[in-house]
């Protein structure tokens, strides 16, 4: 059996051989800012993690300086002036990675372009004091996590009670949770914060296209997407008004169809992976644990089988 699609595979495939690694699709990332309140110039950073073997792995991340919010601005214009920063740093940073980033017209929202299917983004926010930040994508979101790293000052920097806001973005909706340091008792540790959150999220998150989890140091919120429900757009809601660091997000974005060796490329080094995953279920997860078999779902009908051939052939031959 293995060796009857293999060879069809192969076969059909043959010219492919010639070609040198094409990359997999490219995904536009958005970051959506909110008014800094820091009161110090304070860091905020963007990073990405290339798949292994993509050229652009080394790609270096920013660290954007805010300086504090302009009193005589509205916060529309001081979450704008925010994001002109953030854009500033990462086009520097970004340029020799194959990235291009701009500011959207009109909104509080940057854009990054050209980053390949399997990335990771994360995104800290420092001591700037964020409200509620987002970082989303189209349809290829696969995994979102929001972490509070630490103990928290439960005080914001006007010395009013810190709040705390995780949520998610999908094709539903925004379903954002928010606890004050009031609700807590003042009782601000990371995980207090994340425990509080997963029970106001836990009971809608599923009907808005996710599955919530907690890590196992009870420090983060990680959501699954539905990729039924993430077409348009899926990311996370994050941030702190508290005086403390820790306040981070992440989206890991979803290698391409019949990419089976989850390199970000896909190409002749799929063919065997992508038997294995048709042949041995169990085998293909040994072997690549890191990976989804439904990626061998090439004509997307929810099985893994034979008539996934074809398509994944063609996915093969320019």
């Amino acid at each position: 059996m293995y060796g009857k699609i293999a060879n069809r595979v192969f076969a059909s495939a043959a010219l492919l051989m010639l070609l040198g690694k094409v990359w997999a699709g490219e995904v536009e990332v958005r970051i959506g800012c909110t008014p800094p309140t820091n009161t110090e110039r304070s860091i905020f950073s963007v990073n990405v993690d290339f798949p292994d073997g993509h050229p652009g792995k080394d790609c270096p991340g920013s660290a954007s300086l805010i300086p504090p919010p302009d009193p005589n601005k509205t916060p529309d214009e001081q979450a704008k002036a925010k994001r002109d920063k953030i854009v500033e740093t990462l086009k520097e940073h970004f340029k020799d990675c194959g990235l291009t980033v701009v500011a959207v017209p009109d909104s509080k929202e940057l854009k990054i372009t050209g980053m390949p299917q399997g990335t990771l983004i994360k995104v800290h926010t420092g001591l700037t004091g964020e409200g509620e930040d987002r970082t989303y994508t189209a349809e290829w979101v696969e995994y979102g996590r929001v972490d509070f790293d630490g103990d928290f000052d439960p005080y914001d920097y006007k010395g009013q009670p810190a709040v705390f806001a995780a949520g998610i973005v999908t094709d539903v909706g925004e379903l954002v949770a928010r606890v004050s340091a009031v609700e807590l008792g003042y009782q601000t540790s990371g995980r207090r914060v994340v425990q509080a959150l997963a029970q106001k999220l836990g009971p809608r998150v599923q009907q808005y296209g996710a599955r919530l989890t907690i890590d196992q140091n009870g420090q983060a919120l990680l959501f699954t997407f539905d990729p039924t429900k993430t077409r348009q757009r899926g990311g996370v809601v994050f941030g702190t008004l508290s005086r403390s660091p820790g306040c981070s997000a992440s989206i890991q974005l979803r290698f391409a169809w019949g990419d089976l060796n989850c390199d970000g490329a896909v190409n002749n080094f799929d063919i065997d992976p992508f038997v294995l995953a048709l042949t041995d279920p169990n085998g293909y997860a040994q072997q690549f644990p890191n990976c989804d078999r439904m990626l061998a779902d090439v004509n997307g009908d929810g099985v893994v089988d034979n008539f996934d051939i074809d398509p994944f052939v063609k996915l093969l031959t320019p």
